[in-house]
């Protein structure tokens, strides 16, 4: 079975390379603590910045926890990564999507085209979440996943 949680298959387009570009260029810079502040609205959904500030303030000290160098490689990586929108819709397994009514990075409008492409995918999208998922709604995301992993394959 596989799961693809808040995540995609194309890769970046000119403009969203431009974009990594400048914040890695604003992570050389300024440091991670830049880079949270920039990036801290794309990774939470609104529902999570305005009501629930225990959860904000973890996931900032995570980020500006985060060395500068790994922000800058993981963004590298991010930016430099194949298309695989080629690949989906060979995928002939038991397929799990999850994301976030609030996903600003990975919403519906990106993960629905790639459960189409995989023939008999099962897609939720969870609420009162945005790209972090897993901390936003940890109790909707792990009953999706468990049910999911629970269920018999077809032999």
């Amino acid at each position: 079975k596989l799961i693809l949680l808040n995540s995609k298959a194309e890769g970046d387009s000119p403009a969203a390379r431009a974009g990594r570009n400048k914040m890695i260029e604003l992570c050389r810079k300024s440091g991670s603590a830049a880079v949270a502040k920039e990036m801290l609205p794309k990774m939470l959904a609104k529902v999570t910045l305005e009501k629930n500030p225990a959860l904000v303030e973890t996931v900032v000290k995570m980020m500006e926890d985060t060395s500068a160098l790994t922000i800058q490689h993981a963004l590298e990586a991010l930016r430099d990564r194949d298309d695989q929108n080629q690949f989906i819709g060979t995928i002939r397994i038991p397929t799990l999507l999850i994301t976030g009514d609030g996903d600003a990075l990975t919403g519906p409008d990106v993960m629905e085209p790639v459960h189409k492409a995989i023939i008999g995918s099962k897609y939720v999208v969870i609420s009162n979440a945005g790209h972090l998922s897993t901390m936003e709604n940890q109790s909707a995301v792990t009953a999706q996943m468990q049910s999911f992993l629970n269920e018999k394959m077809n032999s």
